[in-house]
């Protein structure tokens, strides 16, 4: 069975952690509230029913008590606002603190039971502490067995010891005992549940994440060139009736131009296809380093020919574009055998104020019979065509 990479299974208990964190801090704040207001009474009632005066040892001890797990709460709900503004940093923090926490209660609640037995054998407060912690507390198998196991363990052993009387206290020991146990079974299965809940949560947002990416590439196959790179003719469909749209409300021209790479039959058969691709590629290119704002676009419209798009290009500055076009392109220098001049392209071009989303169809026949004109005037040049609907 192959183990899952390191850096990727420590990723995943990080996760678990500050996911464990943020539950505890979610909910440990009005539990510690809930624990400062009940020993803040228990104060004030022995205050009360002593007249103020705690004048017995028992009432001493017992406000010692509750005033120690008073002040560890009061501290506990001062360091909940810090460690919120420190997660995810303070996620492991938060977790001892609350195993430690979670230790002197029911440390707390034995020394309780330990001193109620002057009185009368019982261990309420101990075992309602245990399965309170056992409910509420977030703890891992482990601490778990430690935390909720050894105050048991020091409960049996210290019992006898503080008993005014010789007590028969198989009972407690086997009630207690075995509520020990559930309560551990209870903290463990709350803790896998939660685990297992947060990393089947994880895994469906990790394969949300793969199939978006995957629709991210398969929508960028779709709509892109695979040799080039450039926006193939899906874009048509897609993007300019909207572009075109816009132009229409705002006025603004919409400028085009085809482009074909002047005789690269004769290049493709003289070097191979392979050199036609990347003769192709080299071209593409080039028209693309020609774009200098977020309105303009480069298509691969179908073999050698490109299509221009130009939001808010007028004429001039669409002629101006197509200019720099050849004359990036003739810089490419790509020779074909038989032939002096470099690689050229005849582009024809054309711009209007689109009247409604439709009008770009009426825009590329224009373009393609502007190229139609400079292919015969010689090749090389831009034609413009300047008849009506612009």
């Amino acid at each position: 069975m192959k183990r899952p990479a390191p850096s990727t299974t420590a990723q995943k208990r990080q996760d678990l952690r500050e996911h464990m964190a943020q539950r505890v801090l979610r909910y440990l704040w009005w539990i510690l509230l809930l624990v400062a207001g009940i020993q803040l009474f228990n104060i004030l009632h022995a205050l009360v029913y002593t007249g103020w005066r705690l004048h017995t040892p028992a009432s001493r001890v017992y406000v010692l008590l509750y005033a120690c797990l008073l002040v560890v709460s009061l501290l506990g709900l001062a360091c909940v606002p810090f460690l919120k503004r420190s997660l995810p940093r303070s996620a492991g923090l938060t977790l001892w603190l609350q195993w430690i926490y979670c230790g002197f209660l029911l440390c707390w609640a034995v020394m309780v039971t330990l001193y109620d037995q002057r009185v009368g054998p019982g261990a309420e407060t101990y075992l309602t502490v245990l399965l309170t912690v056992a409910v509420l507390a977030e703890l891992p198998p482990v601490p778990a067995a430690v935390l909720l196991g050894v105050p048991q363990i020091a409960l049996m052993l210290a019992l006898p010891y503080y008993q005014p009387t010789k007590q028969d206290n198989f009972g407690l020991y086997l009630n207690s005992t075995v509520l020990a146990a559930v309560a551990i079974f209870i903290a463990c299965y709350r803790y896998l549940s939660q685990k297992r809940q947060h990393e089947g949560a994880q895994l469906i947002l990790e394969k949300n994440r793969e199939i978006a990416e995957k629709n991210r590439e398969l929508m960028y196959l779709v709509g892109h060139d695979s040799l080039t790179g450039l926006y193939n003719r899906r874009f048509l469909d897609l993007r300019l009736p909207a572009i075109c749209a816009d132009c229409a409300e705002h006025g603004k021209h919409l400028g085009m131009m085809m482009i074909d790479i002047d005789d690269f039959k004769l290049y493709n058969d003289q070097f191979g296809h392979q050199m036609g691709d990347a003769c192709l590629d080299q071209v593409s290119q080039a028209l693309l380093g020609c774009l200098q704002s977020e309105g303009e676009y480069i298509l691969r419209y179908g073999g050698e020919e490109f299509l221009y798009l130009g939001s808010g290009a007028d004429t001039a500055a669409v002629r101006r574009r197509g200019e720099e076009m050849c004359a990036a392109v003739r810089a490419l220098a790509l020779h074909a055998a038989g032939k002096p001049s470099p690689v050229t392209v005849s582009i024809g071009a054309c711009a209007a104020v689109p009247q409604d989303k439709s009008a770009w169809q009426t825009l590329i026949r224009r373009a393609d019979q502007a190229l139609y004109t400079a292919k015969h005037q010689g090749k090389d040049q831009v034609v413009c065509d300047t008849g009506e609907g612009r």
